[in-house]
């Protein structure tokens, strides 16, 4: 009889030992989740913020351009383009597939 309950004692001690690990490793892989999901809100946070500086440089661009026109000063816009075209190529445009590719 003690060996059956030693034996029984031995499984129960493996079942139990193999929930605590799933439950370790399910804690591993939920540090994880928010690890990478509170740096990627970081990286989010700081392309927010950098993005918010250039909105801001092209509108101070555009009201000294603006105060130019007033003027009667010839404009030059090359700052402005440059600006709006970094801004334009974070997300490159789609090429559109060829609808009729044997033409």
């Amino acid at each position: 009889m003690p060996s059956r309950l030693f034996g029984l004692l031995k499984c129960l001690v493996q079942g139990i030992n193999a929930i605590f690990g799933e439950l370790c490793y399910r804690v591993y892989q939920t540090e994880r989740i928010i690890t990478i999901m509170t740096n990627t809100q970081a990286d989010i946070d700081a392309l927010t913020t950098q993005l918010g500086k250039a909105t801001d440089e092209i509108k101070m661009q555009i009201a000294s351009l603006e105060a130019q026109i007033f003027e009667g000063v010839t404009l030059d816009l090359t700052a402005l383009k440059a600006a709006a075209g970094m801004l334009d190529n974070i997300n490159p445009d789609m090429i559109e597939p060829d609808p009729d590719p044997t033409v």
